[in-house]
């Protein structure tokens, strides 16, 4: 059966917003969620948007996902030689020494993947449930616990106008700078050490501009429009560079993964610079979405009172007092996380729900041989998009009201989490393998903001009530979407009175 195709003048309409193009097509088909093709550019983009569809897609080996990333790397500037040795065989590389004897993708590498391949498995020994990721966790939860401390409090987030704190001890904090702050410093320190921040202490600020503007890149904007995603790219990669060259001694706080990966891309002879992006491509995944979903999370809690009773009440059993001797959560934690994780019904359904309504990732794959997904058939070379968020705002699945915030939705029904249409981490071969670590640190952040402080909305000036943020829905994101550019939650926050 043949795939309509239709012309659309931007790529976007189609992916990553619930903006009208999208539902209107659907509705145009009579919402079949059959497939369907976008031209942009003189390039067609089949688009799938059923579950089914989608499932099929990522279980189907002849559906590629390198010429996305290939071209990443192109953007990203990494050498012809590189980008070839990443795809090689590891026999390829096979030679006796010391080197061969300690690489596992020499070693370990049963399938005799290429190492960017391999590298998936890396990602998923260092951050699913384990011992490895247990001690990254500890890690990762102690620099945020230490950040939120009221003593610890930075000017980045402390507003200037309101530095002196008024007669009530209260400061007034931009919700928007304090998650990001906060989570992208704690993870750069988690994953890279100390010693990236020492060499450049305004890197996490560079990363900010370049994830604002780093879809002008995987859009190929001529250089020229794209000075703002070019200029943050270069110099967070000269910084990444200089932390290379510097003696192992010296950062041998990193973490398993970044060490690991350094020594793998070294085994097979990438330089310096190439080894520099393939850690920034790791550094922008790491840091690009948490945040960001501590940011609504907290911004829909804090305009729902009930839910703000409700989650507090929740998860007062998971603090740990000062003086506990809990040999179950790490000493530089005063949450237990097991306990968040697996008695707090109510914040895993806001999570889920928060997730739902602002993620706007997207699976590309390439067509290696004719495919057929449902009654459609696609020929090889076709590129196929599927765009998640179309199918997080389901009717037939999320109940007539998917537009909604409603934080008990996965609480009613906890066989969403699981449904073909919930897809916030992706799915097969690159199913995210971050999702364990991003619920542990948003919780982690928005449990301490609940209950080691006092928070309340902001007023404004003539006793106006803040209106809730809107969500950037015209600039492309490969994962949650941020606020329209100066949208903010502001904050009144002082230390929360023992035994409230």
């Amino acid at each position: 059966m043949e795939i309509v195709d239709l012309h659309y003048h931007s790529v976007y309409a189609a992916g990553s917003t619930k903006g009208a193009s999208l539902l209107d097509t659907l509705t145009y088909f009579g919402n079949t969620r059959e497939p369907f093709t976008i031209t942009v550019a003189g390039e067609k983009l089949v688009i799938l948007t059923s579950a089914e569809d989608a499932a099929a897609a990522y279980k189907n080996n002849d559906l590629k996902y390198d010429v996305f990333v290939q071209d990443l790397f192109k953007q990203l500037s990494m050498s012809p030689s590189s980008l070839e040795r990443i795809y090689q065989s590891p026999e390829h590389f096979a030679r006796d020494g010391d080197d061969q004897a300690r690489s596992l993708l020499q070693n370990e590498n049963p399938l005799h993947k290429c190492l960017l391949h391999f590298q998936s498995d890396l990602y998923k020994q260092q951050l699913h449930p384990g011992e490895k990721l247990d001690l990254l966790q500890d890690r990762f939860l102690g620099y945020i616990n230490d950040h939120m401390r009221w003593e610890s409090f930075s000017p980045v987030y402390v507003l200037p106008s309101a530095s002196d704190k008024t007669s009530s001890g209260e400061e007034t904090i931009s919700l928007y700078k304090w998650c990001q702050e906060v989570l992208v410093d704690s993870a750069s320190r988690t994953f890279f050490g100390d010693k990236l921040l020492e060499i450049d202490p305004t890197f996490t600020q560079t990363f900010s501009d370049y994830d604002d503007n780093s879809w002008k890149l995987l859009y190929q904007y001529p250089q020229i429009l794209a000075k703002d995603a070019h200029g943050p790219k270069t110099k967070m990669l000269d910084t990444l560079e200089t932390y290379l060259k510097l003696p192992k001694e010296s950062r041998s706080d990193a973490s398993w993964l970044i060490q690991t990966i350094e020594a793998e891309q070294r085994q097979i002879g990438n330089g310096d610079r190439d080894i520099a992006i393939i850690l920034m491509s790791g550094y922008w995944v790491i840091n690009s979405n948490a945040w960001k979903l501590c940011f609504w999370m907290l911004a829909y809690i804090l305009h729902h009172p009930t839910l703000l009773s409700t989650l507090r009440a929740e998860t007062l059993p998971a603090i740990i007092p000062p003086h506990s001797t809990s040999t179950s959560t790490p000493p530089s934690t005063t949450i237990n996380m097991p306990h968040l994780l697996t008695h707090c019904p109510h914040l895993s359904s806001t999570y889920d729900e928060v997730l739902r309504l602002t993620n706007s990732a997207a699976a590309i794959r390439t067509v290696s041989h004719p495919t057929t997904l449902g009654t459609k058939t696609i020929p090889p070379n076709s590129k196929i998009m599927t765009p998640f968020r179309q199918l997080h705002f389901d009717a037939a699945v999320f109940g007539p009201d998917p537009d909604s915030f409603d934080p008990d939705r996965f609480h009613r029904d906890k066989d969403l989490a699981r449904s073909k249409s919930y897809r916030p981490f992706g799915g097969g071969t690159t199913y995210c393998p971050g999702r364990f670590v991003a619920r542990q640190e948003v919780f982690m952040f928005v449990v301490v903001v609940l209950q080691r402080f006092e928070v309340r909305l902001a007023g404004l000036e003539g006793g106006r009530a803040q209106a809730f943020p809107r969500l950037d829905r015209k600039k492309p994101s490969l994962g949650i979407m941020g606020p329209v550019r100066g949208a903010d939650v502001l904050l009144r926050v002082k230390p929360a009175v023992v035994g409230r």
